[in-house]
């Protein structure tokens, strides 16, 4: 990923091992990175923050951007990236994290022999099914598969926690386990009951989601329920019922659109964290693209007034409290995108063919002539490099390949999936997950890419309508939410 500054080697020849106070020191005392790792650890453990003593932190250079944490397998940019070695103590326990100068923290040894221990590894049966499986998965030989950990639990019911669209289950209580496998670059989870398993992708994945709208069956306004997802495919959990077309927000939350009426829709903006429990914004014709502002209190959005009337964009407010703002578009132009990555709302639209962007700033438009909007540089890895997708024709069917650029024009591939065509991707906010929207055949799928290791992922089968990528966490089945909350809060 591209550092946002320079660093330079002489700042680390400058570096100081800092001892801070064990538990008398106040945590706004410490550094913000040091402050993070805290509190990073104080949520996985589920105890205070004031119970979490910063042991040392010491100002360091890591090599690259990975923090001097290679086995969690993200890109990396290999220019020198400044931060601090972190070791904290809970119950006489230690941890190590690394961090950069702002708010990346990862995860780097937990107690004992400074990394995590193996678990004493239950072999045989299942649990060797479940190491044949991720070894043919990702094409390493299964002595390269150890088992990290094997929880026994107890299943609601025969999807052992890890239920599929279209699949029906046994309502019945299901002894089993579940476990997690570690190759060399990722975490992997496992539901096993007696001789069978099932495959719950990488833990890491468990970070982000997807979204898309299910069909309602005669439904007069043509809703739908929107549904999140893991990108493995499994949990499909609905969020917010009748809805039409639905806007992933960077904070977590959802800005949707729901049908009314043949003549009018609402627009509603789900909070993170609160299925179902949807706010509405506005009334109108029809709403195109939206989106909020960074600390998520505002809004804007494309509308229509009524049938036939011209295009604008509506600024108001999530709390409410005051009637939002309705501007016209600039002369002639027809909506695209909206961005809130400035200061004030940007529109992207089109005049003719060409493309343009203007900035709302008060009521009034102002064209930007330099602004580059985020896809444009969302595939870019580091300085040096770049992911790509390409689908070419072998023979008669489609063959997408995913593959890394660097700035020589060198390419290293990272996945090829033959017969499938891709149509729209977008990469997840640590750049380890691509999801991809495309034609199977006859078919509309949707798979995501893990970057760092190859794997292709079937996180939705024939489908209609959009689906997309959500920066957010996906539904954890509770059973499970032992071996995947810690997880994902290492990545928050």
């Amino acid at each position: 990923m591209i550092s946002r500054r320079e660093f330079s080697r002489t700042h680390a020849a400058a570096a100081t091992f800092l001892l801070i106070a064990m538990a008398g020191m106040a945590m706004a005392q410490t550094p913000a990175p040091v402050q993070t790792a805290a509190e990073r650890l104080a949520r996985r453990l589920e105890v205070p923050t004031s119970e979490v003593v910063v042991v040392s932190a010491e100002r360091v250079e890591w090599p690259s951007s990975a923090l001097g944490v290679e086995r969690f397998g993200a890109s990396a940019c290999d220019e020198p990236t400044p931060g601090y070695r972190v070791t904290l103590e809970v119950d006489g326990q230690r941890y190590q994290y690394h961090t950069d100068m702002s708010r990346r923290v990862v995860l780097a040894a937990l107690p004992e022999e400074g990394a995590k221990p193996e678990a004493p590894g239950p072999t045989g049966g299942a649990v060797d099914r479940a190491r044949a499986d991720l070894a043919a998965r990702l094409g390493i030989p299964a002595t390269d598969i150890k088992v990290d950990s094997a929880t026994p639990m107890t299943f609601p019911d025969s999807s052992l926690g890890l239920s599929r669209p279209g699949e029906a289950y046994m309502m019945m209580l299901t002894q089993g386990q579940a476990v997690v496998l570690a190759s060399p670059r990722r975490h992997y989870l496992y539901t096993c009951a007696g001789d069978g398993c099932r495959y719950g992708g990488p833990l890491e994945s468990w970070a982000f989601s997807a979204l898309y709208v299910d069909p309602i069956a005669n439904e007069p306004n043509l809703n739908g329920n929107l549904m999140q997802i893991s990108l493995a495919g499994t949990n499909p959990t609905p969020i917010l019922a009748g809805v039409s077309d639905f806007y992933p927000q960077h904070d977590g939350s959802v800005i949707a659109t729901r049908r009314i009426s043949r003549s009018g829709h609402e627009l509603l903006y789900l909070a993170p964290g609160k299925p179902d429990d949807a706010v509405t914004l506005a009334g109108a014709f029809y709403f195109g693209d939206a989106t909020v502002n960074d600390d998520g209190t505002q809004w804007v959005a494309f509308s229509r007034r009524m049938v036939g009337s011209g295009w604008q964009l509506t600024r108001g407010k999530i709390s409410g409290g005051e009637k939002p703002l309705v501007v016209d578009l600039p002369d002639d132009a027809r909506p695209s995108r909206v961005y809130w990555d400035l200061g004030n709302p940007v529109a992207k639209v089109k005049i003719g063919e060409r493309t343009a962007y203007y900035e709302l700033v008060g009521g009034d438009w102002q064209q930007t002539r330099d602004y580059t909007p985020p896809e444009a540089t969302a595939m870019v890895l580091s300085r040096s490099e770049s992911l790509a997708v390409r689908t070419d024709t072998d023979g008669e069917k489609p063959v997408t390949r995913v593959f890394t650029v660097w700035f020589t024009g060198d390419e290293n591939p990272i996945a090829k999936i033959e017969g499938f065509e891709v149509r729209q991707a977008s990469l997840s906010a640590d750049q380890r997950f691509l999801l991809m929207v495309g034609a199977m055949g006859e078919e509309l799928v949707t798979l995501t890419v893990d970057t760092g290791t190859g794997e292709v992922l079937r996180t939705l089968n024939d489908h209609e309508g959009p689906v997309r990528l959500f920066n957010a966490p996906g539904p954890v089945p509770p059973v499970l939410a032992e071996v995947i909350k810690p997880v994902i809060a290492d990545q928050q």
